[in-house]
């Protein structure tokens, strides 16, 4: 799951994120291409290891693919990232504890944000 995105080139699609991985404690660093990414998100990726002169060891993607948070903890993470105007940290935990329990049936992220949003058009700031 993606923990933060430190870096992200909108034009060229490269991205270094830190990325929470089974097995291990410490976040991972992963530098790749995506066309978009967000805290919150799982990924799928495949490369190679690599240990930069300068960042340290590193997790260097030549595939990556991104899906929609499925935990109530990665859709948390992936509200309060700001993919969402309007929506920051605070925001995100009152929508969770109000609509966890939709998360937790297996609804899952897209029916979750389609039950919740589809009253105000697209581009609407909800925190006015």
């Amino acid at each position: 799951m993606v923990e933060r995105v430190t870096y992200q080139n909108a034009e060229s699609g490269f991205c270094v994120v830190r990325v929470r991985v089974r097995g291990r404690r410490e976040l991972v660093t992963l530098v790749g291409h995506a066309a978009a990414i967000a805290a919150g998100e799982w990924i799928t990726a495949t490369g190679n290891w690599v240990n930069d002169r300068t960042h340290g060891q590193q997790f260097k993607a030549r595939f990556l693919k991104t899906s929609m948070p499925t935990s109530v903890d990665g859709i948390e993470r992936y509200l309060a990232s700001g993919m969402i105007r309007g929506i920051g940290p605070v925001y995100a935990k009152k929508l969770l504890n109000a609509f966890s329990e939709l998360c937790v049936a297996g609804l899952g992220f897209g029916m979750f944000v389609s039950l919740r949003f589809r009253c105000w058009p697209a581009g609407h700031d909800l925190s006015e």
